[in-house]
């Protein structure tokens, strides 16, 4: 007893030094939470001052982490500090040594079932390791059990004689479970064949003994139900979804942090020997089932790119992203992986992994087995058995390909069979990996330019962004604060600085799964929307009135009254506006962007834009003679009835993403027509009128077209007709603008041939933005052109251009405020617009989703 205790009681030893060491270090240089640790402490926190009311949303696991804080308050009475909370780890570590001591055992099936709950609400996910998991070994034991007491007889029932003759044994439970040495690949759907119909031929022991563990998934089918989801907080981000992928990561992540396990396996698969026939057809077979694997169902959830700090962030940058083809490349290595995890199971190599063992051959042995277990020997308990690998792999396999995210913590599984020599081995291995991970954490220190003076850690930051402080003063308004601030400064002597780089803020992306058509979605064709109405079947875009309109065409009057030395007529104004809001849909498919539209697709839209824009132009309009030959209201998707009242301008946009506050993903845009001229364009129109009589009658923004076609350092894409530059002034990261190369007053100055090429230019930058980062790019977009009714010098002095206000700032995930010193004194830039040009041009190409 005391020799055996011996290695655990070492073990103990040194990983209690160990951990000690390390808390004490990092609670030395990191005495603050860091990372996770500023949801998870202060939650723990919260518990542990028996406040169980309080939870973050953002939070996904249940609670029992952080109602443990109670029992370490209790028992070792701490205030439950940051560095006492670290060391529920080390509590952790020691709780799996005691249980490795104690043996593998539980007394009584409430016992089982109460650990059971116990790990089910430390994670959600050890659901497929104390209940799947240990059923199936558990049953897999009852059958040994069964075998060695002799032979039963299940299957009753009027078809039990034709399930006898067709799958023998298996009915008595004697299972199809060779030694993981001898096993082919049709072994483990022998394995499999025989585990199911021994459960099937014995439904009420199958019960009796699986019940801790059967009682266990059904509380977990109804927490999910009642939950409405897996996880409890940040849902959106977390939604289960198909990702067998993950199954092929699981090999290179063993292999590489188990490695001494498979040294001889390694050495071996240099040697000499011809693989059989049959081995090299079952490796061609698996590479090919990877490579399929690998085109159709590699996701790259976004929050796998958002975080430098995850050794995940490196891997995937640096290998799969690197090239469209190189993922394809990796299906070999995938399968030869697997193979060396495999080989590890067996205490002996194998001959050939392409041989499969006869059930009859398994049947001779399961006898000799009984035989052992009746005689209490028990040699071959300490081999590993097909069933073990079987069920290891099925649990492993739900517990990851369900999971969107990629982590390897979900693929770190214990009880690999092997000799204690290549144990010690990997654990010197673990040893070295996880010195050097502290190594880089402690003492590979960096800081935020935006946050001087404290420090970052884990991993290290790599920034491109040039750190440039020139003042950038435009002669025009062409710039937006997103209408987040009530009032402008003059327009000419507004200015934008190039600064240091703000880390923004942490947002959620948007969803990268959406079906074709969705039932509950207003915008969809035939669906009904929220006051009744029908859509039509739409195939290309449909237009109809906001249900619920910003403006409204009848308001009631307004009149202000005017006194006299009243200061509430002097300050506080105010004028009645009324209009007619428009909802136009992009396409019928709900799961589509404008990214995901080729030019000819988004050519629609805008010919519908125009044919709106023309049917409410005035007829004292010089645009007005140029209304389309062909009257919009006669096309059977056009759901817009001749305007009540000539209204002055019409405002084209959209709002794309959750981030931008849009409610629906399908792919739609707005349409506001208002009696009055909203700030932002009528300080344009000023400008531009000014522009136009100082240079003799030219377009300011023609003429800074010409500009930038002469620079060419701020361009991103550009065709025949349009120009998309990140604009001088711009202070979005990357603001980009559309306009048009000569003059254009408005959309319906564009014939067939400049409408495609404005089409194009909306769909490269979109793409482009998706490209990015990898992500569907949120942003507001909109349309300013010459108003509906005006003056001829502002109708003429118009010039057709598109603004893209894009708020993501350096990942998927991190975006940027107007606050602080931006919103009391004036805009700073992150990035350089030419620097932000330069990386649009690079994102150029097929759109990323189209190959993955």
């Amino acid at each position: 007893m005391i020799k055996a205790l011996l290695p655990l009681a070492v073990t103990g030893c040194c990983l209690g030094v160990l951990s000690t060491a390390w808390l004490r270090a990092v609670n030395s240089h990191v005495p603050s939470p860091y990372m996770d640790e500023i949801f998870h402490i202060p939650q723990a926190q919260q518990y542990c001052a028996s406040n169980f009311h309080t939870w973050d949303p953002k939070l996904t696991t249940p609670p029992g982490l952080y109602a443990f804080s109670l029992l370490l308050k209790a028992a070792a009475r701490t205030e439950c500090t940051s560095a006492d909370l670290r060391g529920t780890g080390g509590v952790a570590l020691a709780a799996l040594l005691v249980r490795g001591a104690g043996g593998a055992s539980v007394g009584g099936g409430l016992l089982a079932y109460g650990l059971g709950i116990v790990g089910l609400v430390m994670r959600q996910t050890n659901v497929f390791w104390v209940g799947v998991f240990l059923a199936g070994m558990e049953w897999v034991r009852t059958c040994t059990d069964m075998v060695a007491k002799g032979p039963t007889r299940g299957g009753k029932g009027k078809d039990a004689g034709l399930i006898e003759r067709a799958l023998g044994p298996y009915t008595r439970g004697e299972l199809h479970d060779p030694m993981i040495d001898e096993a082919g690949p049709l072994d483990f759907l022998y394995c499999l064949t025989s585990i199911g119909v021994s459960a099937i031929s014995h439904p009420i022991i199958l019960i009796s003994r699986l019940w801790p563990q059967i009682a266990l998934l059904i509380s977990f089918g109804a927490f999910v139900v009642w939950n409405g989801g897996v996880v409890l907080g940040d849902k959106s981000n977390h939604v289960a979804t198909l990702h067998l992928t993950q199954m092929l990561y699981l090999w290179p992540f063993m292999a590489f942090f188990s490695f001494p396990l498979f040294l001889p396996t390694v050495v071996s698969a240099f040697s000499p020997t011809v693989p059989r026939a049959s081995t090299l057809a079952w490796a061609l077979l698996a590479v090919a089932l990877s490579l399929g694997i690998v085109h159709f169902n590699t996701l790259i959830h976004p929050f796998t790119l958002a975080d430098n700090r995850h050794y995940m962030f490196y891997v995937f940058r640096y290998t799969i992203l690197r090239h469209p083809l190189i993922k394809y490349a990796f299906a070999p290595v995938y399968i030869l992986c697997g193979w060396f995890v495999l080989r590890a199971l067996c205490r002996s190599q194998p001959a050939s992994f392409g041989t499969t063992t006869s059930p009859q051959d398994t049947l001779r042995r399961g006898k000799q087995s009984r035989h052992v277990a009746r005689e209490g020997q028990g040699k071959l308990s300490g081999e590993t058995k097909t069933s073990f690998a079987l069920i290891w792999l099925l649990a492993t396999a739900l517990s990851l390909i369900t999971a969107p995210l990629v982590e390897p913590r979900h693929g770190s599984i214990a009880g690999l069979s092997v000799e204690r020599t290549r144990l010690w081995g990997e654990t010197l291995w673990f040893l070295a990996v996880n010195v050097g991970t502290c190594a880089v954490f402690l003492g590979k220190k960096f800081e935020w330019a935006s946050e001087p003076g404290k420090v970052q850690r884990f991993m290290w930051l790599e920034t491109e962004l040039e750190v440039r402080n020139p003042r950038r003063y435009l002669a025009s308004p062409l710039q937006s604060i997103a209408g987040e601030l009530a009032a402008r400064l003059p327009a000419q002597n507004q200015k934008a600085m190039a600064l240091t780089v703000t880390r923004g803020q942490q947002e959620s992306p948007s969803k990268s799964t959406l079906p074709e058509y969705d039932p509950a979605c207003y915008l969809c064709p035939n669906n009904k929307r929220a006051q009744g109405d029908q859509n039509p079947d739409y195939k290309n875009t449909f237009v109809f009135v906001n249900d619920y309109s910003a403006v409204k065409e009848s308001q009631a009057e307004y009149h202000a009254e005017a006194k006299e030395d009243d200061l509430s007529s002097l300050l506080l104004r105010a004028e009645p506006v009324t209009g007619k809001c428009y909802v136009l849909t992009f396409s019928p498919q709900h799961n589509l962007t404008l990214a995901d539209l080729t030019p000819q697709q988004i050519l629609p839209v805008v010919q519908m834009w125009s044919k709106i824009y023309a049917s409410h132009l005035s007829p004292k309009s010089p645009l007005y003679s140029l209304q389309p030959a062909t009257s919009a209201v006669s096309d059977p998707d056009y759901g817009v009835s001749a305007p009540t009242a000539q209204y002055r301008w019409m405002q084209i946009f959209e709002n794309k993403g959750a981030a931008m506050g849009c409610s629906n993903p399908h792919p739609h845009g707005q349409i506001w027509t208002t009696t009055g001229t909203p700030e932002e364009p009528g300080q344009e129109l000023e400008q531009l009128q000014k522009y136009r009589c100082e240079h003799a009658g030219n377009s300011l923004l023609a003429d800074y077209a010409k500009l930038e076609m002469e620079k060419k350092e701020r361009i991103v894409f550009q065709n025949s007709s349009f120009l998309v530059v990140c604009p001088w002034w711009a202070v979005w990261p990357f603001e980009t603008l559309i306009l048009a190369k000569s003059h254009k007053r408005a959309l319906v100055d564009l014939d067939d041939a400049e409408k495609l090429d404005f089409a194009e230019a909306i769909a490269e930058v979109t793409r482009r933005y998706d490209n990015l980062f990898e992500t569907s790019f949120p942003y507001s977009s909109g349309i300013h052109q010459a108003p509906l009714e005006g003056t001829d010098e502002e109708i003429n002095a118009s010039h057709l251009h598109m603004h893209f206000y894009p708020p993501l700032l350096r990942s998927a995930t991190v975006r940027k405020f107007l606050v602080g010193y931006e919103l009391m004194a004036e805009p700073q830039r992150d990035i350089t617009p030419e620097q932000a040009a330069a990386k649009l041009r690079d994102a150029g190409g097929e759109l990323y989703r189209n190959s993955l």
